[in-house]
């Protein structure tokens, strides 16, 4: 099972009315008018078998348009952990957030890895949450956000991830991307949604709302086809269905400017999970 959840429950509600996507190539720093009913630019990057952005100069995060940038995202550290009760200044609390790093080939199923499990079961340990992806370039933003020196200095596993991925942001997956890893196949299926065991582990005041501004989420997957995976193994694109829909706009859309239209268009998006879907109902009924 993988590490923290949405904030709030699972549920399994209806999809809705399927709506046009935009697909208009766009770097995902320029923001555009909404289109309502329309989904936003896909990111820059590149799609497997594709050049689709010849004319894009690449930016920090972005993937190469080659085969070869395939290999750039990779598992830099794996981590495990099994739930633990801590005391702290604020008292007792019980979580699995406190992840290991381990070496080696670890089996990944339909819930997650060999000998990882999560504590919390209301909101965490799905399927659609099987592994909790955090990308390792976070880590250096917050060590300076914070001045965290040397001895102090936030690294993998900080915020309670299984897998802390190098070569990939939020701006270069997509929901639905489905990835080779190890003999394992993945597939993303939606943002992390940061809840307040992240900034209770990190003990960084403000660390909670920081990162829903910043939209430094990480992400989930799903696994598609069981196998082993390892520290230092590859995740290779295979498919990406929803080029339009990549992490960094389902943020964008529940942490900044949430649009009505477009979390319609994201209910009928079928590799989003269910929970998050169940949050962006959630948001919708308030809006209404």
């Amino acid at each position: 099972g993988a590490g923290m959840g949405w904030g709030m429950g699972w549920g399994w509600h209806g999809v809705g009315p399927h709506r046009t996507m935009a697909r208009t190539p766009t770097a995902p720093s320029v923001r555009r008018p909404y289109v309502y009913g329309r989904l936003p630019p896909e990111p820059r990057g590149w799609v497997a078998g594709a050049k689709r952005y010849p004319d894009l100069p690449l930016g920090p995060g972005d993937l190469a348009d080659t085969p070869e940038a395939m290999t750039m995202i990779h598992i830099h550290t794996l981590l495990i952990g099994q739930p633990q009760t801590m005391t702290d200044e604020r008292g007792t609390w019980r979580s699995a957030i406190c992840r290991t790093a381990v070496s080696g080939p670890v089996a990944l199923g339909e819930r997650g890895l060999a000998g990882d499990q999560v504590a919390d079961t209301k909101n965490h340990g799905t399927p659609n949450q099987a592994v909790c992806c955090h990308p390792l370039a976070h880590y250096a933003h917050w060590n300076e956000v914070y001045g965290l020196g040397p001895a102090e200095a936030l690294g993998p596993g900080a915020v309670g991830e299984n897998w802390t991925l190098a070569g990939a942001t939020e701006v270069d997956v997509c929901v639905g991307d489905i990835f080779a890893v190890g003999s394992a196949r993945v597939q993303v299926t939606a943002p992390r949604y940061p809840c307040s065991k992240q900034e209770r582990k990190v003990r960084l005041p403000g660390f909670l709302q920081r990162t829903m501004a910043a939209m430094r989420t990480g992400w989930y997957v799903r696994v598609l086809r069981p196998g082993a995976v390892q520290a230092g193994d590859a995740l290779a694109l295979e498919a990406r269905p929803n080029p339009g829909v990549s992490i960094q706009r389902v943020n964008e859309n529940m942490f900044q400017e949430f649009d009505e239209h477009e979390a319609r268009a994201l209910l009928a998006v079928p590799e989003l999970a269910a929970g998050w879907k169940r949050i962006i109902e959630m948001k919708l009924a308030k809006e209404l």
